[in-house]
């Protein structure tokens, strides 16, 4: 039960703490550039923001195994094409 109220514990804390002059987040910088969030709906962002980030993160692990293993795969490295299979199948969705 207090693990429910947390978060809306949190979200009430930082939108009561917000200030209506600043912005929510740094809407003209790139979810990468960011650093700066503020109130409820600053915290949504921050999540967005997290998600996107992870994903992202995955993405350019699949892209850099897939390189990885065509070079393996080109100087028949067995132990190389096993690692890079088995880090496609982890981190490619």
């Amino acid at each position: 039960m207090f693990t429910k109220l947390i978060p809306s514990a949190l979200i009430l804390l930082l939108s009561a703490c917000s200030n209506s002059q600043s912005p929510a987040f740094q809407e003209d910088r790139q979810p990468e550039d960011r650093d700066q969030y503020s109130g409820a709906e600053g915290l949504v962002q921050l999540q967005k923001d997290q998600s996107y980030l992870m994903k992202k993160e995955l993405t350019d692990q699949c892209m850099k195994a897939k390189v990885d293993l065509a070079m393996a795969l080109t100087d028949n490295n067995e132990a190389q094409i096993e690692v890079q299979t088995d880090l496609i199948s982890r981190t490619c969705i």
